[in-house]
Protein backbone atom coordinates (compact mmCIF):
# COMPACT_ATOMS: atom_id res chain seq x y z
CA UNK A 1 0.00 0.00 0.00
CA UNK A 2 2.80 2.39 0.94
CA UNK A 3 4.67 1.49 -2.26
CA UNK A 4 1.61 2.23 -4.41
CA UNK A 5 1.16 5.56 -2.60
CA UNK A 6 4.80 6.39 -3.39
CA UNK A 7 4.34 5.52 -7.07
CA UNK A 8 1.15 7.61 -7.21
CA UNK A 9 2.87 10.53 -5.51
CA UNK A 10 5.83 10.38 -7.90
CA UNK A 11 3.50 10.18 -10.91
CA UNK A 12 1.51 13.17 -9.68
CA UNK A 13 4.63 15.23 -9.08
CA UNK A 14 5.95 14.33 -12.53
CA UNK A 15 2.83 15.70 -14.18
CA UNK A 16 2.96 18.88 -12.09
CA UNK A 17 6.62 19.36 -13.02
CA UNK A 18 5.70 19.11 -16.69
CA UNK A 19 2.99 21.71 -16.40
CA UNK A 20 -0.71 21.02 -16.40
CA UNK A 21 -2.37 20.90 -19.79
CA UNK A 22 0.84 21.38 -21.75
CA UNK A 23 1.56 19.32 -24.85
CA UNK A 24 4.40 16.95 -24.10
CA UNK A 25 6.55 15.33 -26.80
CA UNK A 26 5.72 11.64 -26.59
CA UNK A 27 5.89 8.51 -28.73
CA UNK A 28 3.45 5.61 -28.88
CA UNK A 29 4.21 2.77 -26.45
CA UNK A 30 2.21 -0.43 -26.00
CA UNK A 31 2.91 -4.02 -25.13
CA UNK A 32 1.82 -7.10 -23.24
CA UNK A 33 2.14 -8.26 -19.63
CA UNK A 34 2.03 -11.98 -18.86
CA UNK A 35 2.58 -14.00 -15.71
CA UNK A 36 3.93 -17.50 -16.24
CA UNK A 37 2.87 -17.27 -19.90
CA UNK A 38 -0.73 -16.21 -19.21
CA UNK A 39 -2.09 -12.69 -19.98
CA UNK A 40 -2.45 -10.49 -16.89
CA UNK A 41 -5.75 -8.61 -17.04
CA UNK A 42 -6.45 -5.44 -15.03
CA UNK A 43 -2.85 -4.62 -14.10
CA UNK A 44 -1.58 -1.05 -13.88
CA UNK A 45 1.61 -0.44 -15.89
CA UNK A 46 3.52 2.74 -15.00
CA UNK A 47 6.58 4.09 -16.85
CA UNK A 48 8.53 6.72 -14.86
CA UNK A 49 11.52 8.43 -16.53
CA UNK A 50 14.85 7.73 -14.83
CA UNK A 51 16.28 11.07 -15.95
CA UNK A 52 14.28 14.30 -16.37
CA UNK A 53 13.97 15.84 -19.82
CA UNK A 54 16.14 18.78 -20.87
CA UNK A 55 13.42 21.17 -19.72
CA UNK A 56 13.50 19.56 -16.25
CA UNK A 57 10.21 17.69 -16.59
CA UNK A 58 9.85 14.02 -15.72
CA UNK A 59 6.50 12.89 -17.09
CA UNK A 60 5.19 9.47 -16.10
CA UNK A 61 2.85 7.41 -18.30
CA UNK A 62 0.49 4.58 -17.42
CA UNK A 63 -1.93 2.07 -18.86
CA UNK A 64 -4.18 -0.80 -17.81
CA UNK A 65 -3.94 -4.28 -19.29
CA UNK A 66 -6.95 -5.81 -21.05
CA UNK A 67 -8.07 -9.48 -21.13
CA UNK A 68 -5.19 -10.27 -23.52
CA UNK A 69 -2.63 -8.57 -21.25
CA UNK A 70 -2.25 -5.67 -23.75
CA UNK A 71 -1.80 -2.08 -22.64
CA UNK A 72 -1.24 1.29 -24.30
CA UNK A 73 0.44 4.07 -22.34
CA UNK A 74 -1.05 7.52 -21.77
CA UNK A 75 0.63 10.44 -20.02
CA UNK A 76 -0.49 10.29 -16.39
CA UNK A 77 -3.52 12.47 -15.58
CA UNK A 78 -3.98 13.57 -19.20
CA UNK A 79 -5.66 12.32 -22.37
CA UNK A 80 -2.36 12.33 -24.30
CA UNK A 81 -1.18 8.97 -25.61
CA UNK A 82 2.39 7.75 -25.27
CA UNK A 83 5.50 8.16 -23.16
CA UNK A 84 8.52 10.46 -23.30
CA UNK A 85 11.67 9.16 -24.97
CA UNK A 86 14.34 7.78 -22.63
CA UNK A 87 14.96 5.09 -20.05
CA UNK A 88 12.11 4.42 -17.60
CA UNK A 89 11.55 2.53 -14.38
CA UNK A 90 8.55 0.26 -14.91
CA UNK A 91 6.06 -0.68 -12.20
CA UNK A 92 3.40 -3.33 -12.76
CA UNK A 93 0.78 -3.90 -10.09
CA UNK A 94 -2.60 -5.53 -9.70
CA UNK A 95 -4.85 -5.48 -6.70
CA UNK A 96 -7.67 -7.87 -5.83
CA UNK A 97 -11.14 -6.36 -5.89
CA UNK A 98 -13.20 -6.93 -2.79
CA UNK A 99 -16.77 -7.94 -3.57
CA UNK A 100 -18.17 -7.34 -0.06
CA UNK A 101 -16.96 -4.13 1.54
CA UNK A 102 -18.05 -5.33 5.01
CA UNK A 103 -16.09 -8.57 4.81
CA UNK A 104 -12.47 -8.91 5.95
CA UNK A 105 -12.05 -12.05 3.86
CA UNK A 106 -11.17 -12.13 0.16
CA UNK A 107 -13.27 -14.32 -2.14
CA UNK A 108 -11.77 -17.77 -2.76
CA UNK A 109 -11.28 -17.22 -6.50
CA UNK A 110 -8.92 -14.23 -6.12
CA UNK A 111 -5.50 -15.24 -7.47
CA UNK A 112 -2.29 -14.61 -5.59
CA UNK A 113 -0.98 -11.05 -5.99
CA UNK A 114 1.57 -10.35 -8.69
CA UNK A 115 5.00 -10.64 -7.08
CA UNK A 116 7.06 -7.42 -7.04
CA UNK A 117 9.60 -6.95 -9.81
CA UNK A 118 11.54 -3.90 -8.66
CA UNK A 119 14.21 -4.17 -11.33
CA UNK A 120 12.09 -3.52 -14.43
CA UNK A 121 13.24 -0.84 -16.85
CA UNK A 122 12.44 -0.04 -20.46
CA UNK A 123 14.20 2.23 -22.95
CA UNK A 124 11.61 4.17 -24.96
CA UNK A 125 13.13 4.96 -28.35
CA UNK A 126 12.22 7.93 -30.56
CA UNK A 127 10.45 5.52 -32.95
CA UNK A 128 8.05 4.30 -30.22
CA UNK A 129 7.09 0.64 -29.92
CA UNK A 130 4.26 -1.85 -29.72
CA UNK A 131 6.58 -4.46 -28.20
CA UNK A 132 7.10 -3.17 -24.63
CA UNK A 133 6.44 -6.69 -23.33
CA UNK A 134 6.93 -7.91 -19.78
CA UNK A 135 6.81 -11.69 -19.28
CA UNK A 136 6.70 -11.97 -15.48
CA UNK A 137 7.05 -15.13 -13.45
CA UNK A 138 6.06 -16.13 -9.93
CA UNK A 139 9.50 -17.71 -9.63
CA UNK A 140 10.97 -14.20 -9.68
CA UNK A 141 12.74 -14.31 -13.04
CA UNK A 142 11.71 -11.66 -15.53
CA UNK A 143 12.74 -11.29 -19.14
CA UNK A 144 11.95 -7.70 -20.11
CA UNK A 145 11.88 -7.00 -23.81
CA UNK A 146 13.75 -3.77 -23.13
CA UNK A 147 15.28 -2.30 -26.25
CA UNK A 148 18.80 -0.94 -26.66
CA UNK A 149 19.39 2.79 -26.73
CA UNK A 150 19.00 4.46 -30.11
CA UNK A 151 22.11 6.38 -30.92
Amino acid sequence: MLRMFGVSLVCGLCVIAAGCGSDIATVSVSGTVTVDGEPLEGAQVVFSPIEPARDGSAVASNGTTDADGRYTLMVTLTEQKGAVVGKHYVSISKFAEEEDEDSDELPEDVPDPVPPHDDLTFDVLSSGTDQANFPLSFSGSTESSSTPSDE
